[in-house]
Protein backbone atom coordinates (compact mmCIF):
# COMPACT_ATOMS: atom_id res chain seq x y z
CA UNK A 1 0.00 0.00 0.00
CA UNK A 2 1.32 3.57 -1.06
CA UNK A 3 2.14 5.63 1.78
CA UNK A 4 0.01 8.70 0.56
CA UNK A 5 -1.80 11.17 2.97
CA UNK A 6 -5.09 11.04 1.07
CA UNK A 7 -8.24 10.33 2.84
CA UNK A 8 -8.75 7.59 0.40
CA UNK A 9 -5.65 5.94 1.71
CA UNK A 10 -5.90 6.69 5.17
CA UNK A 11 -9.59 5.11 5.24
CA UNK A 12 -7.96 2.30 3.29
CA UNK A 13 -5.16 1.98 5.51
CA UNK A 14 -7.52 1.57 8.95
CA UNK A 15 -10.22 -1.19 7.08
CA UNK A 16 -7.13 -3.24 6.34
CA UNK A 17 -5.69 -2.91 9.96
CA UNK A 18 -9.21 -3.50 11.50
CA UNK A 19 -9.00 -6.63 9.18
CA UNK A 20 -5.59 -8.06 10.56
CA UNK A 21 -6.85 -7.22 14.19
CA UNK A 22 -9.50 -9.85 13.48
CA UNK A 23 -7.78 -12.13 11.81
CA UNK A 24 -4.72 -11.73 15.05
CA UNK A 25 -7.59 -12.56 17.59
CA UNK A 26 -9.06 -15.60 15.37
CA UNK A 27 -5.55 -16.98 15.39
CA UNK A 28 -5.08 -16.40 19.07
CA UNK A 29 -8.40 -18.22 19.83
CA UNK A 30 -7.51 -21.20 17.02
CA UNK A 31 -3.72 -21.38 18.46
CA UNK A 32 -4.51 -22.00 21.48
CA UNK A 33 -7.47 -24.66 21.12
CA UNK A 34 -6.68 -28.03 21.42
CA UNK A 35 -8.03 -30.89 18.78
CA UNK A 36 -10.81 -31.90 21.45
CA UNK A 37 -12.11 -28.23 22.08
CA UNK A 38 -12.47 -27.61 18.32
CA UNK A 39 -15.51 -29.99 18.68
CA UNK A 40 -17.11 -28.30 21.46
CA UNK A 41 -19.98 -26.49 20.76
CA UNK A 42 -19.67 -22.86 21.62
CA UNK A 43 -22.77 -22.72 23.72
CA UNK A 44 -25.61 -25.45 24.07
CA UNK A 45 -26.70 -26.44 20.70
CA UNK A 46 -24.91 -23.44 18.80
CA UNK A 47 -21.77 -24.00 16.47
CA UNK A 48 -18.77 -25.75 17.45
CA UNK A 49 -15.02 -24.47 16.65
CA UNK A 50 -14.52 -26.87 14.32
CA UNK A 51 -17.63 -25.13 12.01
CA UNK A 52 -16.82 -21.78 12.68
CA UNK A 53 -13.22 -22.13 11.82
CA UNK A 54 -14.56 -23.84 8.39
CA UNK A 55 -17.33 -21.12 7.67
CA UNK A 56 -14.52 -17.80 8.36
CA UNK A 57 -12.28 -19.57 5.68
CA UNK A 58 -14.92 -20.23 3.55
CA UNK A 59 -16.20 -16.88 3.39
CA UNK A 60 -12.88 -14.81 3.39
CA UNK A 61 -12.01 -17.78 0.26
CA UNK A 62 -14.81 -15.52 -1.80
CA UNK A 63 -13.40 -12.67 -1.71
CA UNK A 64 -9.98 -13.64 -3.92
CA UNK A 65 -12.18 -13.61 -7.13
CA UNK A 66 -14.26 -10.29 -6.08
CA UNK A 67 -11.06 -8.41 -5.33
CA UNK A 68 -9.91 -9.91 -8.96
CA UNK A 69 -7.15 -11.68 -6.86
CA UNK A 70 -7.69 -15.40 -8.69
CA UNK A 71 -9.90 -18.12 -8.17
CA UNK A 72 -10.84 -19.51 -5.07
CA UNK A 73 -8.24 -21.42 -3.03
CA UNK A 74 -11.39 -23.63 -1.12
CA UNK A 75 -14.38 -23.71 -2.84
CA UNK A 76 -14.91 -27.27 -1.86
CA UNK A 77 -15.73 -25.92 1.75
CA UNK A 78 -19.04 -23.97 0.70
CA UNK A 79 -20.83 -27.27 0.82
CA UNK A 80 -19.74 -28.54 4.66
CA UNK A 81 -19.68 -24.91 6.40
CA UNK A 82 -21.92 -22.63 4.17
CA UNK A 83 -24.31 -24.36 2.77
CA UNK A 84 -25.13 -27.04 5.57
CA UNK A 85 -25.38 -26.42 8.90
CA UNK A 86 -22.89 -27.85 11.98
CA UNK A 87 -23.60 -31.17 13.10
CA UNK A 88 -25.30 -32.32 10.31
CA UNK A 89 -22.89 -36.03 10.24
CA UNK A 90 -20.67 -34.55 7.22
CA UNK A 91 -16.83 -35.24 8.11
CA UNK A 92 -14.92 -32.25 8.57
CA UNK A 93 -11.12 -31.51 7.39
CA UNK A 94 -9.06 -32.24 10.68
CA UNK A 95 -8.63 -28.61 12.94
CA UNK A 96 -4.97 -28.79 11.64
CA UNK A 97 -5.51 -28.68 8.01
CA UNK A 98 -8.38 -26.17 8.51
CA UNK A 99 -5.75 -24.06 10.68
CA UNK A 100 -2.90 -24.34 7.26
CA UNK A 101 -5.89 -23.06 4.91
CA UNK A 102 -6.76 -20.45 6.91
CA UNK A 103 -3.32 -19.11 7.53
CA UNK A 104 -2.04 -19.87 3.87
CA UNK A 105 -5.89 -18.11 2.70
CA UNK A 106 -5.00 -14.92 5.36
CA UNK A 107 -1.48 -14.51 3.93
CA UNK A 108 -2.35 -14.40 0.26
CA UNK A 109 -4.95 -11.91 1.27
CA UNK A 110 -2.93 -9.68 3.10
CA UNK A 111 -0.28 -9.77 0.38
CA UNK A 112 -3.15 -8.30 -1.91
CA UNK A 113 -4.50 -6.05 0.36
CA UNK A 114 -1.19 -3.92 1.12
CA UNK A 115 0.03 -3.77 -2.65
CA UNK A 116 -3.06 -2.39 -4.03
CA UNK A 117 -2.35 1.45 -4.50
CA UNK A 118 -5.26 3.29 -3.39
CA UNK A 119 -6.95 4.08 -6.24
CA UNK A 120 -7.42 0.38 -7.01
CA UNK A 121 -9.38 -0.18 -4.17
CA UNK A 122 -13.00 0.83 -5.35
CA UNK A 123 -15.65 1.52 -2.50
CA UNK A 124 -17.42 -2.05 -2.83
CA UNK A 125 -13.62 -3.54 -2.06
CA UNK A 126 -13.85 -0.87 1.14
CA UNK A 127 -17.49 -2.17 1.89
CA UNK A 128 -16.48 -6.05 1.60
CA UNK A 129 -13.28 -5.98 3.97
CA UNK A 130 -15.35 -3.71 6.18
CA UNK A 131 -18.09 -6.32 6.12
CA UNK A 132 -16.03 -9.22 6.08
CA UNK A 133 -13.85 -8.05 8.93
CA UNK A 134 -17.73 -7.52 11.25
CA UNK A 135 -18.07 -10.98 10.31
CA UNK A 136 -14.85 -12.06 11.37
CA UNK A 137 -15.19 -10.03 14.80
CA UNK A 138 -18.91 -11.96 15.23
CA UNK A 139 -17.68 -14.91 15.18
CA UNK A 140 -14.27 -14.47 16.90
CA UNK A 141 -16.39 -13.44 19.96
CA UNK A 142 -18.15 -16.85 19.82
CA UNK A 143 -14.49 -18.55 19.82
CA UNK A 144 -13.25 -17.06 22.85
CA UNK A 145 -16.36 -19.50 24.82
CA UNK A 146 -14.37 -22.22 23.87
CA UNK A 147 -11.21 -21.38 25.92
Amino acid sequence: MSTSSSPAAALIIQVISAWQLQNRRVNNIINKLSEAEFYRETAPGRNRGIYLLGHLIAVNDTMLPLFGFGDRLYPELDELFVHTPDKSGKAFPAPQILKGYWNHLNDILADHFTTLAPDQWPAKHIAVLIGRTIHQAHHSGQLTFLL
